[in-house]
């Protein structure tokens, strides 16, 4: 690879990028009270921290990519981690969103697509809970 192709390839890679992070701070800006909610439910700290750290970090004029990535992994591994059967308790402990399975599987589907966005590595296979 020329030194010309390597430069064009960064710079399309910091493109790429930068477009990623907008779309997870706008996403987060617009749904971040709805999947604090449903993570609030499901966990038991850790990834409702990472879940502030995600909205906080969104909510920065210039958010810090690194962060937005580690904490996006993060709050979608604890979606995907929920079993139905934790789901189905969590539906009826009640307190949550009127459709807990559509939420989780909505917020987990979305992150999902959004975490495929920083490149296929993040992503984990599927979204939402397991069935």
């Amino acid at each position: 690879m020329s030194r010309s192709d390597q430069a064009t390839w960064t710079t399309r890679r910091d493109e790429i990028r930068e477009r990623a992070v907008i779309e997870v701070a706008k996403h987060v800006r617009r749904h971040g009270l709805g999947l604090h909610e449903v993570v609030s439910l499901a966990d038991d700290g850790h990834a409702l921290d990472q879940t502030e750290t995600l909205i906080g970090e969104a909510d920065r004029a210039f958010p810090d990519p690194e962060i937005l990535k580690r904490a996006l992994t993060e709050v979608l591994g604890c979606l995907e981690n929920l079993s139905i059967a934790r789901v189905d308790e969590l539906s009826r402990e009640g307190g949550g969103p009127r459709d807990i399975f559509a939420a989780v599987d909505w917020h987990g589907a979305r992150l999902a697509d959004l975490a495929m966005r920083y490149g296929p590595v993040l992503a984990p296979a599927t979204g939402g809970a397991r069935r």
